[in-house]
């Protein structure tokens, strides 16, 4: 596979948990920013600094038994960008029942641009038995805090800095568009392989809205050895 291309004003932000067995969890968005990229100095404290944010308002509302136990920072301006790590351990509040292991909250982002599947997304690690209010809705309560916090997230992300790297706002990275049909000449098997863009399409996340339908991460459900 070819590198992904650049993306200038861009980071990345990886949040890592422990949820139940699953070790390797994680929530991945994108943020801009204004200024020059980030040293690795500034990236140190810019991982910093988003742990703080982002273990203020979810490991609150995960049950007991998960953590928050970490978060990257890469700066996407170049294949060279800086990248950083801040290890740190915030186990979830809640102490109810755990739910099923691929149950999870929906932080549904909106754009201008309309395409194909949907609109980007995350997948939070949050919930216990006593946040839902059917089989498949968390309650009013519940959707309401969570809407807050992420409020709160994009509210403290658009004033934090580390030296002259500013973070502004959420974005969405669109790497791909269209696919190519390959058929392999042995098999005659034709699959569609995702064609990688020249530059990057970088959309501005105009709101945040936690949904109150629960989703479902049915690749954490993996069949024990």
């Amino acid at each position: 596979m070819p590198a992904l291309p650049s993306v200038p004003g861009v980071i990345k932000m990886d949040a890592f948990y422990t949820i139940g067995s699953d070790l390797q969890a994680l929530n991945r968005i994108f943020i801009a920013y204004t200024g020059g990229p980030p040293s690795p100095g500034d990236a140190a404290t810019l991982a910093s600094d988003l742990y703080t944010i982002w273990a203020a308002e979810i490991p609150v509302y995960m049950q007991d038994a998960n953590a928050l136990t970490g978060v990257e920072v890469t700066d996407l301006s170049s294949p060279t960008g800086s990248q950083a790590t801040h290890s740190h351990t915030t186990a979830g509040s809640l102490t109810g029942n755990p739910l099923p292991a691929n149950v999870a909250g929906l932080a549904s982002m909106k754009i201008s641009r309309r395409y194909r599947g949907g609109k980007p997304r995350t997948y939070l690690p949050v919930g216990d038995n006593t946040s839902v209010q059917t089989a498949q809705t968390w309650t009013t309560a519940f959707v309401g805090v969570l809407q807050a916090s992420l409020n709160a997230i994009i509210a403290d992300i658009a004033v934090t800095a580390a030296g002259t790297t500013s973070l502004t706002h959420l974005v969405n990275v669109s790497y791909y568009s269209g696919f190519t049909v390959v058929t392999n000449p042995v098999t005659g098997r034709a699959r569609n392989v995702p064609k990688l863009r020249t530059t990057p399409l970088i959309d501005a996340v105009t709101g945040w809205t936690f949904e109150t339908t629960q989703a479902s991460q049915r690749r954490r459900l993996l069949r024990q050895p």
